[in-house]
Parts: C-alpha cells; structure tokens; sequence
C-alpha cells in the first residue's frame, strides 16, 4: 500500500473504526484514549499517563517503505480551561512575595489549586506575570486567588486578564513498531507546561519527538510559543531517510537528522489531554460540556517515493541539507556547471533545504564519495519552486568539463513557494555536452514533497513521481558514472536528495496471525516472528524459488503454506486463520512530557 487516509467523517465513536489499533495510555486497562467526535480524532475517557490522557492510535496496512509522509488537519482548538477578570491586585498580601487579585469568571471552568494562571491587561506591569500557580482560591464564579509575585503592585479599578491555559495535543506518528517502543512523531496543541513542572509560559506548542525502547526523547521544535495556530491548519510528518520534519501549512518549521529508526513500522495519529491540577482525563468536571479539546480530521499518510517501493534498490547516501552540503569529502562541482548547491536555513532553527547559487548560472553536485554501481537512481524531494524554474534529476554523470550524463528534468511553469501547481517533465541525455531528448516535455502536476526519481538499470531508464512510473525507456548510450542534480537558480529549493544503487534483493511480506513463525526455505532459508498485528516481512531476498510457511500453536493457516518466484519485485503473500489471532490489541505507552 503506498498511501492511505481517513477522514473520520462518521458517527461519534470510542472505536476508530476496524482499520485501527491502539496503543493504550500508560494507565493500562481496556478504555481507549482517543476517539471520533464531530468528525475528528479528540481524546478519549481512558487511563491517563503523567498526568495526560494519552493514546496513539495506528493504520493496520503498512505503507511499503519507512520513507512515509503524515499529513493531517486542524479540526477544533480547545478554549483556556478558564478565563477571568481581573479589577484588582494587592501587594504582599497574605504574604511577602505573594499577591492577592480580585476576579470575576469570565467563562470556562472555577479555578482550582494548583493551576496555572497568565495575567496580563493590569495597570502596573509587575502585577501581570507570565506564569504563575494558584496558591488559593476563595469563590467559584468570583472571588480572590493568590499567587506568588513579589513585582506586583497594589492597584484598583483594573481591567486585567487571568488566563489559564488548557493541556489538550494531537499528535501524528510514523515509523512505529507494533509493541508501540520504537515511533517517531510530532505534536502541537494547548500546552500550558503545568505537567512539566515548568515555567515557560506556554499556550501553544510544535515539537517533534522519538520513541526508543519506549523512552520518549524531544528532538526538534517549540514548546515555548505564546500564540496559537488556527483551525483547518495543515500539519506534516515527513520521515524522509534520516531527515525527520515538521511542516505547517506546508512551510518547513523544523528538520533534524537523526538515524535512530530505519524500519517501516506502522503510521498513526493520536492524542492526547489532561484537565488542569486535578490531572483528570480530558475536561472532566468542566461545566462546559461541549468541550472535546483540540482535534484532527483529513488524516492520510503515503510513501515519499525515495525508495521504490517494488524492491530491488538499496540507499547507498543521502544529503538532509540541514547543514551545507561537503563539497569535499561528499560532492564535486560537474565542471560545465561551476557552482555550489547550499544550503538554505543550514545551521539554523528551521533547519535546512537545499538552493541553488544566487549567482545565477547553473548549480551542480556530482556525489564522488564513494564508486558506484553503473546500476543506480537519484531521487530528489522538491520544497518549493518559485515562477519558471527547473529542478534537474540526473545519474551517471561525470565531472568534466565535457559533461556526460542523464537527466530528469521538471519545470515549473508558474510556482509560487510551496504552492506549484502545472509544470512539466522530460528525459535527455548529453553525451560530450551534446544534448538528445529521450522523452519531450509532458505536462504534470507538482506539488511540494513530491519525489522525483530517475533509475538506470543496465539499458533501462525508469522515471517516478513519488511511487507513479511516469514512464520506461531504453537507451545504451552512457554506461557509468555518479549520481547528481542540477539547479538552474535560487528559485528552486528541494528538501531531500539520495542516490540508490540496484541490488536484486526483494521481500515477500503480509499477514499472518499475532506473533506466528514465519519460516522460509529455497534459494534461502529462515525464519521471521510476525508482529503483535500479525503482519511479517521477509527482507533481503535474491532471485529464486521459495516455500513460505506459517505456523503457531491452536491456529490452522489457509492455504497452510505457499510456494513463491521472487524475480523483479517485492511479493505479498497472506494466510487467513481458522482460530487464534487478534488483530486488535492494545499496548501500553509511557510518555512523559
């Protein structure tokens, strides 16, 4: 399957729905935590962990390769758990350092203790604070409630602001393992930090994050944002080789480069929420009953396309752009077109992307850091492409003056960032810097994340977007050489390039039953465990005849073996069962954040 989705346009629900699984909150139990309401995934009533009520949720159909693109859309924001007028503060009052403020709730739920509070709007600055925790409350719908701020000054007649920020978080995931210990994912919502014990003012948040052997580290992104962002926003996890980013609206927010996790896994959302000090599941107590929290709709994930999901190439290098590329030990200029690729944002927060040279002219790389097979593919991930301006795909190149090599050439007839809409593709070959096309320009349409691929196997050219073949050809004019790109300005940028050679090595994979034995024998033999879904993979296969058989104790497999012919791409082979198997099962995950 290269691509999946969900819109989650059906009746309320504590079930997804049979295409999904749950991982349970670190709670335990049966209840899940996530759930359809108004047409989106929200939190759900189950057993909370650190203080959330935090669930994932995954796909059962695997996507074909570990380079997946999660994408889902803002569906509600869950309103300040309370907000409250403020016409009055005294100062050291009950106690030095300490302030007294007269309120009036405004709407949302009574504030409790301890509860994170935002004070702005007062007359004097040093009564409004940042951040702060109720140490008392007298009074429901009004009243006086104290924190600690030794800045702030006696005053009346005020017309402050007291805001308490809600805990309430989606979260989108990729990569993860059936046992729910090995995932990437990101996440963005309300998020006051109360539950972190910090001081950070938070509202809103944007952080990306991994799970390995169950421990959940930060690797990239904001937690500290005062701002939120607007309903029907796009979100994006894009698991691109070891480039791991965080899109909104599109627009790069943050990439790190992080190879902790290689393999497919499973992909998901989730979410997770907590009801202010009383660490309740979501809202509890609230006495507005239409809160849900902050949810998401529009959920789809596919393949990135940078592996070609038939089998039979193996990534040999890969440039992220988040710092320059190495134009010493990685890549070498082609001598006709003598300018550096950049990188955009190296370095920097956001991370990077890859540009041509604001110079003008043409900007090329050539990877000459490693020999490669004369068998081989380079693929690119464009970012965005602004007006007429092209993005050159190319292998078997060398890096002379005399330039030889074939090229993949897309255009953009009138781009404007990441929004590129019509353009078109071709394949040419220059040979000693003479130019034959192999197939005119075709009309397409692009969008930013699409992958562009050109693979040369012997006399075969093939030619993707993302995992579509655009188109087969056979030429035998250039034998060897490296893979490469070309950029004709600064007006393109690309998010990911890498360089595949062909191995001949093939999967057979599908669905058995949960945790059966998978043996294989023939031109090879072994055995796999199929995970807690049932879904087993058998990778690194050559060319050949192999007997597939599945086996676990009290269940009856149809048909109880198969005889497969790997020769030129990957197989999928499933066996239904008479008894046993479960492909629903929960899973516990601590998260602490």
């Amino acid at each position: 399957m290269t691509s999946v989705s969900d819109s989650f346009a059906r009746a309320n629900n504590l079930s997804l729905g049979p295409n999904w699984a749950y991982l349970a909150g670190g709670g335990g139990g049966t209840a899940a935590n996530v759930q359809i309401l108004s047409n989106a995934v929200a939190a759900g009533p189950g057993p909370s962990s650190s203080g959330f009520a935090t669930s994932f949720a995954g796909y059962l159909t695997q996507l074909q390769t570990p380079e997946q693109i999660i994408t889902a859309q803002l569906a509600s924001i869950a309103p300040s758990t309370s907000v409250v007028s403020i016409t009055a503060c005294t100062a050291n009052s009950p106690s030095a350092g300490q302030a007294t403020y007269t309120y009036t709730l405004t709407s949302g739920a009574a504030l409790l203790v301890p509860q994170e509070v935002i004070i702005t709007g007062m007359q004097n600055g040093g009564s409004n604070i940042p951040y702060a925790l109720t140490i008392s409350v007298t009074g429901t719908s009004s009243g006086t409630f104290v924190i600690a701020n030794g800045a702030a000054v006696t005053e009346s007649g005020s017309t402050g602001t007291g805001t308490t920020a809600t805990d309430s978080i989606p979260l989108l995931l990729g990569r993860y393992t059936a046992d729910g210990q090995q995932n990437y994912f990101i996440f963005f919502g309300n998020n006051s930090g109360y539950f972190s014990g910090g001081n950070d003012n938070r509202v809103w948040c944007r952080e990306i994050w991994k799970t390995v052997a169950g421990v959940g580290t930060f690797i990239g992104g904001q937690g500290l944002l005062t701002a939120t962002d607007s309903v029907n926003d796009i979100y994006t996890l894009a698991l691109i080789g070891k480039k791991i980013c965080f899109l909104r609206n599109s627009a790069l927010y943050s990439s790190v480069d992080d190879l902790s996790l290689n393999a497919i896994g499973y992909v998901g959302c989730g979410n997770q929420s907590a009801n202010v000090s009383g660490h309740n599941t979501p809202f509890t107590g609230q006495s507005l009953a239409t809160v849900t929290g902050t949810s998401i709709k529009n959920w789809s994930a596919r393949d990135a396309g940078t592996i070609n999901p038939n089998g039979g190439w193996s990534k040999q290098v890969q440039e992220t752009f988040n710092a320059a590329p190495n134009y010493v030990s990685n890549w070498t200029q082609q001598a006709g077109f003598p300018n550096n690729i950049a990188s955009s944002g190296a370095g920097a927060f956001l991370g990077g992307v890859g540009v041509g040279s604001a110079a003008g002219g043409t900007s090329s790389g050539v990877w000459t850091g490693r020999s490669w097979n004369n068998n081989q593919s380079s693929s690119a991930v464009i970012y965005s492409m602004t007006g007429n301006t092209s993005l050159d795909i190319c292998a078997r190149m060398n890096t002379a003056a005399s330039y030889t090599f074939y090229m993949l050439q897309v255009i953009s007839t009138a781009g404007s960032g990441t929004t590129i809409g019509g353009g078109t593709w071709s394949l040419s070959k220059f040979v000693a810097t003479v130019s034959t096309p192999i197939q005119s320009a075709t009309a397409i349409t692009i969008n930013s994340l699409d992958c562009f691929r050109l693979e040369c196997n012997g006399t075969t050219l093939n030619v993707y977007q993302n995992t579509t073949l655009l188109g087969t050809f056979t030429d035998s004019s250039i034998a060897s050489g490296s893979p490469g790109i070309l950029m004709n300005s600064n007006n393109c940028q690309f998010l990911y390039w890498s360089g595949d050679e062909f191995t001949a090595l093939y999967s057979i994979g599908g669905n058995a039953a949960p945790a059966a034995t998978i043996t294989y024998s023939g031109t090879a033999s072994g055995s796999v465990t199929a995970d807690a879904y049932g879904n087993y993979q058998i990778p690194g296969l050559g060319v050949g005849s192999y007997t597939v058989t599945p086996s676990k104790t009290g269940v009856n497999f149809s048909p109880p073996s198969a005889s497969l012919v790997v020769s030129t791409v990957n197989l999928t082979q499933n066996f239904s069962t008479g008894g046993g198997g479960d492909l629903g099962p929960g899973y516990d995950f601590r998260l602490r954040m």
